[in-house]
């Protein structure tokens, strides 16, 4: 929905109407998060004196825990390739293939459409076998998409249809992957979840950063293939992670 809207809003007004817009989006959804969301009590007064040696001894302990740190690469590699297609597809799409916004949000629905097919399939899933099944469950999606996406660009270099086609088939294994190996990565460690939630979205937030803007770097000078080729990489390093 939001390429497509995205694309649809910016037919009728400036660009920068999408910051207003999704800045009130953002207002509305702080104003009935503050109204509605369930207040959490403490269910005790006691509160343990604040110790930056504790904070420091505890990040050491995330940070060197080699099963949370092999997750957490996982997680992040497995939406990677979702990531780099959300900020290079204007490339892709619209400067190379010549597509209008309209057109181009509507090639945007088939894989965020699979995305939504992982992530519903999750419940279903999970209530009939073990969590860490549906990460074996989704690698086969995100490892065949993309290879059926670098297949087609060697085949067909300037066409987009393959690189939407196997994207779609990897979006559906990422919704089924991601949210099995954040649960798994988060409770292998006996650490606070709070610290481990925030060691866990630094070290995505960094390999997403780096992943993205080397992809931003290298795809003038490589194109679709090399696109297909990086993506297909990043889903190598999940199935190895």
């Amino acid at each position: 929905i939001g390429p497509l809207a995205g694309a649809a809003l910016v037919t009728i007004a400036p660009w920068q109407s999408i910051f207003v817009f999704t800045a009130a989006l953002t207002l509305l959804s702080f104003i009935g998060l503050y109204r509605f969301m369930p207040k959490i009590l403490p269910t005790s007064s006691a509160q343990l004196p604040f110790s930056w040696a504790a904070v420091a001894l505890d990040y050491r302990t995330v940070l060197t825990n080699r099963h949370f740190m092999m997750g957490t690469c996982a997680a992040a590699f497995v939406t990677l390739p979702l990531l780099i297609w959300i900020s290079q597809a204007p490339m892709i799409l619209m400067v190379k293939a010549n597509l209008s916004p309209i057109v181009f949000g509507l090639w945007q629905v088939p894989i965020f459409t699979g995305l939504i097919i992982g992530n519903f399939a999750v419940g279903p899933l999970v209530a009939r076998m073990p969590i860490a099944k549906l990460v074996h469950i989704g690698a086969p999606f995100v490892l065949g998409g993309l290879l059926l996406a670098w297949v087609g660009m060697l085949i067909v270099p300037a066409s987009y249809i393959w690189l939407v086609i196997g994207m779609t088939v990897s979006a559906i294994g990422s919704g089924i992957s991601s949210a099995a190996l954040t649960r798994l990565t988060l409770f292998c460690t006996p650490i606070a979840k709070g610290t481990a939630s925030a060691v866990f979205s630094m070290v995505m937030m960094l390999i997403f950063t780096l992943g993205m803007e080397g992809v931003a770097v290298g795809y003038p000078h490589g194109g679709n293939l090399f696109f297909a080729s990086v993506a297909l990489i990043f889903g190598i390093v999940f199935f190895i992670c």
